[in-house]
């Protein structure tokens, strides 16, 4: 599925993890093989052609206690919002604690430069 940030995102953070569930739960009842469960999610990678524009572009990694959103913008940085998951706002989103930001040079993203960006549902990985 190709994506341009921002579209999209929290409905893809809900269907990635309730994908991850279900085929957890095949493979803990025993009716999958785990191999064949991770090619099956891969099927539903997101892949984004494009750097985003800024923090709504994000794409989530973690581990169910610390997460990372990571996104990287055309200007040639790359940012990682980091969060925990009991760390929450006034509204009840997850509060992000901390924020890095890594300059490139030569710049990766510039603009008319192949970009790619997956989100690896079996590896939890980008």
């Amino acid at each position: 599925m190709n994506l341009t940030p921002p579209t999209t995102v929290r409905i893809g953070y809900l269907f990635a993890g309730l994908l991850s569930f279900a085929i957890t739960a095949e493979v803990a009842a025993g009716s999958v093989a785990a191999p064949h469960a991770a090619q099956r999610m891969g099927r539903y990678n997101v892949v984004w052609a494009t750097p985003s524009k800024d923090a709504t572009g994000v794409m989530p990694v973690g581990n169910g206690d610390v997460a990372t959103g990571v996104y990287a913008l055309e200007e040639g940085d790359l940012y990682l919002l980091l969060a925990k998951n009991d760390a929450f706002n006034f509204n009840g989103d997850i509060y992000k604690i901390g924020r890095v930001r890594i300059s490139l040079d030569p710049n990766p993203f510039k603009a008319g430069k192949p970009f790619r960006q997956v989100l690896d549902l079996p590896t939890g990985s980008i």
